[in-house]
């Protein structure tokens, strides 16, 4: 008779290592904020992006659902260190749901390697995807939460923030080439 090799699966092990690894820098990242008005400035877009490119569309969502869930039952994880409903359904709240589709594009830009060489084009593409769809549903949720029009959010809510996310995501980039291409990063990301 044999028995059944009962020895966890290595592989699955480190993608939840590694998805409770972003999940908590980007609640790290969350606690020193800047306020510019409603939305504050934190570096979260860099670490949700970096999560992305590294672990891949799929598992960088979940790691962005499990900081919300984190949030949702009271941890201090959100800007500032707040958390709870009220929280997720402030101002804020496009902006944090926003994030579960930074990290599924920028997912995307990690998956484009040509001959084991990233592609910056492509990938930045990928992080300009979920750049804009995180401001869309930031500017929603402000238009939403404070009854405002279009382009005052937009006034609010975006603009002030571009150039910031731009450094952010070359940030994210430099980081995540560096890791890929010194091969301390698992070439199975989805």
């Amino acid at each position: 008779m044999s028995k059944k090799n009962k020895t966890p699966n290595l592989s699955k092990i480190t993608n939840i290592i590694f998805i409770a690894f972003f999940s908590a820098l980007i609640a790290i990242s969350s606690i020193i904020s800047i306020h510019i008005g409603p939305i504050p400035v934190t570096l979260q877009t860099l670490t949700v992006a970096l999560a992305g490119l590294c672990l891949g569309p799929k598992k960088s969502a979940l790691c962005v659902l499990l900081y919300i869930f984190s949030g949702l039952i009271g941890l201090p994880v959100f800007s500032g260190g707040k958390s709870g409903l009220m929280t997720i359904l402030g101002p804020t709240s496009g902006y944090i749901f926003g994030l579960i589709g930074l990290a599924f594009f920028s997912g995307y830009g990690g998956l484009n390697k040509k001959e084991k060489k990233p592609q910056p084009i492509v990938t930045f593409f990928w992080l300009a995807m979920g750049t804009a769809f995180t401001y869309f549903l930031g500017a929603t949720g402000l238009m939403w939460k404070l009854n405002i029009q279009p382009t005052k959010a937009l006034w609010i809510g975006v603009l002030p923030f571009i150039p910031g996310d731009i450094f952010k995501l070359i940030l994210a980039y430099v980081v995540w080439n560096y890791l890929y291409t010194k091969g301390l990063l698992s070439n199975d990301s989805s």
